[in-house]
């Protein structure tokens, strides 16, 4: 009878254990969401540029990749005003600030307002592969400045979490325009 009774003890405890194990793991989507090896490098550039052209290029991809950048001396802003790119984009930096509030009353009166502004641009160049180097080089009319190495760094990724797997290697790597502007060395 003990050892009956200690067998329904147990399989009630196993049960119970079943039922809460489920509702703990995080849920894999049917259809894995992609992940490719690779990695994205970005270049910060400033919002107020110093006036003038400005030749970027990236070797090491799978091609050569370079984008024109031009700060013309326009009358009341100084400000990126194009960009001609091969095999990389720009894009502005918006940051956003919201502020919500509620009055107390008798009449509950909510609202909220948020400024957006644009902080800076940044020049993006996205590849595949788990490259070792990509080097930079920054021309203008003044001339070129030192190349820049950069070893990206790679970390696993798993886009659905790292129990449902499907993860791969990608870089982030960031630098600023101002680290591309060494003198070149006589």
């Amino acid at each position: 009878m003990l050892r009956a009774f200690l067998g329904r003890a147990w399989l009630a405890a196993g049960a119970a254990g079943l039922t809460l194990t489920p509702a703990c793991q995080p849920e894999c989507p049917s259809q894995a969401t992609p992940c490719a090896v690779g990695g994205e490098l970005e270049v910060k550039l400033p919002l107020d540029p110093e006036l003038g052209a400005y030749r970027l290029k990236v070797a090491g991809t799978d091609s050569d990749r370079s984008c024109l950048l031009i700060a013309p001396d326009l009358p009341g802003a100084k400000s990126w005003v194009g960009a001609e790119c091969v095999g990389m984009y720009v894009e502005p930096v918006i940051e956003s600030e919201c502020d919500t509030g509620c009055t107390p009353g008798p009449t509950i009166d909510c609202g909220s307002e948020c400024k957006t502004q644009i902080t800076g641009y940044r020049a993006v160049v996205t590849y595949a592969g788990q490259l070792d180097t990509l080097t930079l080089t920054l021309e203008d009319s003044a001339g070129g400045y030192t190349p820049l190495e950069v070893r990206p760094e790679y970390q696993a990724t798993y886009p659905d979490g790292k129990s449902c797997g499907g993860g791969c290697q990608r870089a982030t790597t960031g630098v600023s325009l101002d680290e591309l502007m060494a003198p070149l060395a006589e």
